[in-house]
């Protein structure tokens, strides 16, 4: 005879309707066990109708890293000015889909490039201050989102070559760190 046709006893019974009292009265709640809170969890504010959520996310299977994923490009040349006097006027050029990035500052030290497409917010950090690892360099907004950009190294702040509201692309070199 199968289990569940098999009769049940008083004591069988009794703890049923206790397990269904305790779902009744919202006691049944079974929480599932965190685990521990790694170092490298970034901070994101999440605003949700009105509401303000401070939000730390870790990368599952590692730690995260900053680095650096190609070169920066060369400024263009300047066009000399005694051809530009010379040249027939010609009709303006459509913009270009995006700005050429910014040249990689000619300072020593640890690159921290942009994770992603977005637009610079403002540098947490100053040239000249001390950073821990781990702490917020600067905060990068992207798909209306702010990111906290961690330094990935104890050091001093060498540079900070762009300013508030700068559009950046993936891989374009936000701040210098020189190591201690």
């Amino acid at each position: 005879m199968p289990e569940e046709m098999k009769a049940t006893s008083m004591e069988e019974v009794k703890a049923q309707q206790e397990m269904v009292a305790k779902a009744l009265a919202g006691k049944l709640i079974e929480k599932p066990e965190a685990p521990a809170k790694p170092e490298d969890a970034r901070q994101f504010d999440v605003f949700v109708d009105g509401s303000y959520y401070l939000v730390e996310v870790a990368e599952k299977g590692g730690t995260p890293r900053v680095i650096s994923s190609r070169p920066a490009p060369a400024a263009p040349a300047p066009q000399p000015a005694a051809q530009a006097s010379v040249a027939a006027p010609k009709a303006e050029a459509p913009a270009a889909a995006s700005p050429p990035a910014p040249p990689a500052p000619a300072v020593d030290g640890e690159k921290i490039t942009a994770p992603m497409p977005g637009m610079l917010i403002k540098y947490e950090k100053q040239v000249g201050e001390k950073v821990k690892r781990g702490e917020t360099l600067l905060v990068l907004e992207a798909m209306k989102m702010y990111n906290n950009i961690p330094s990935p190294v104890d050091g001093t702040v060498s540079a900070t070559p762009l300013s508030s509201g700068a559009n950046v692309s993936k891989g374009d070199v936000l701040a210098v760190v020189q190591s201690d």
